[in-house]
């Protein structure tokens, strides 16, 4: 099949495969995602004739029993599923490439339109104070505001992003990305979050505050 397969085409391979068919699409690019990363591992016991561009026809057995095991499928309906999808595993991305692909995208549609590829929202989208006079805690939080930070990320430099803080209309509580504040108390969330707040438009990730005590240390020793 060719790389660039059509839904339509995929859903008509599918339906004389029950098993493959009922198969949810989150699954279906999940397997698609493994076999992609062992295109090395594929490709290896192949004969040293078969292109190293091109998917070969048919899995190694370790390599279709991994599969089977993975996804609960037989050996039968990995050799068919790969036979519809292994040319699209082949053209499969890396993470990286895929990563710098929509960096790209959204830096050049979505910087115009207020669109960034990191915003910061809180990590409760319904109410979680006890007192709230709305015991419907399934609600979504929806009074938003939002502000331009920077967040310094370990791998990719400086980035622009969103801050969104929510706000509860019933008893008004503010829920940060970190913190929440209600009647002027500050109540931080257990655990560290991915990006901590060094300024008042500034974020760090956390991989990359580790980095800096790391330096610090193998400078200036134990503190």
């Amino acid at each position: 099949m060719d790389s660039n397969i059509s839904l339509g085409t995929l859903f008509a391979a599918l339906q004389p495969h029950p098993n493959l068919f009922s198969m949810p699409l989150n699954v279906l690019t999940c397997f698609i995602c493994c076999a992609s990363l062992l295109k090395d591992d594929i490709l290896q016991p192949q004969s040293y004739k078969v292109p190293i561009d091109v998917a070969p026809t048919f899995l190694p057995s370790t390599i279709t029993s991994f599969l089977a095991d993975c996804f609960d499928l037989s050996s039968e309906d990995v050799d068919s599923l790969w036979n519809m999808v292994k040319e699209a595993v082949w053209m499969q991305l890396s993470m990286e490439s895929e990563k710098a692909m929509c960096t790209s995208l959204f830096q050049q549609y979505g910087t115009h339109q207020g669109i960034t590829l990191l915003t910061l929202y809180p990590p409760f989208k319904a109410c979680q104070n006890p007192s709230c006079p709305m015991d419907h805690h399934s609600w979504l939080l929806k009074k938003e505001e939002s502000r331009r930070v920077v967040i310094f990320t370990y791998g990719d430099g400086a980035q622009p992003a969103w801050s969104i803080h929510l706000k509860c209309h019933h008893c008004h509580m503010n829920y940060h990305n970190n913190f929440s504040v209600n009647r002027s108390t500050r109540t931080y969330y257990r655990g560290v979050p991915q990006c901590i707040q060094v300024g008042e438009h500034q974020f760090a990730e956390e991989k990359l505050i580790l980095h800096w005590i790391d330096l610090m240390l193998n400078v200036y020793g134990p503190f």
